[in-house]
């Protein structure tokens, strides 16, 4: 047989069996003593800095007590998403910028003056209730006190929010005293 029909012979015959299977190519051999690849970083950590606080305020006239996010780290404090000092603006209704508190003016009430006495302090507001107000800003008196027992000769006097007031107290050195 001629060289031509041995090839043609042979390449008839081995389109007959299946070609011979080769292992893929690796994408990429690993290198002798590579580095091992770096894992991916984690996420992010979330830390909440913001804390729920209970604090007194004044709205509609009366004591309240809101919840306020403060942030332990900055000491920012919001409540609804506003910073507390524009949701409860100090100024108002409380005595802290009052003219007449500033001044340290007597405090008239039931025909007596009363005078400030020592700091302001924090009271708590479920002990107190309104009993009047002098010129925009509410008083407080403690609950449940009637005039015979001594209520009403003692006044709260609120400064600024967080249930911080001033306490006022009857002066008799300047007051009209009854009896003798």
């Amino acid at each position: 047989m001629p060289v031509r029909a041995l090839v043609l012979a042979a390449a008839l015959a081995g389109a007959a069996c299946a070609p011979a299977r080769v292992p893929p190519e690796p994408a990429c051999r690993p290198r002798v003593n590579a580095p091992e690849p770096t894992p991916p970083a984690p996420p992010p950590v979330s830390i909440t800095t913001a804390q729920p606080v209970r604090v007194c305020v004044l709205r509609g006239g009366g004591l309240e007590e809101v919840v306020i996010g403060y942030d332990v780290l900055t000491g920012d404090s919001t409540y609804q998403g506003r910073p507390f000092s524009e949701a409860f603006p100090a100024d108002s209704p409380y005595a802290a910028s009052a003219r007449w508190f500033i001044d340290g003016e007597m405090l008239p009430w039931r025909g007596r003056r009363l005078a400030k006495y020592g700091l302001p302090r924090v009271i708590e507001g479920e002990y107190l209730e309104r009993v009047g107000e002098h010129r925009g800003v509410p008083l407080f008196a403690e609950e449940g006190l009637d005039e015979e027992a001594g209520g009403g000769w003692v006044l709260y006097v609120p400064v600024q929010p967080g249930c911080v007031f001033q306490v006022y107290l009857i002066d008799y050195h300047s007051s009209a005293v009854r009896g003798d």
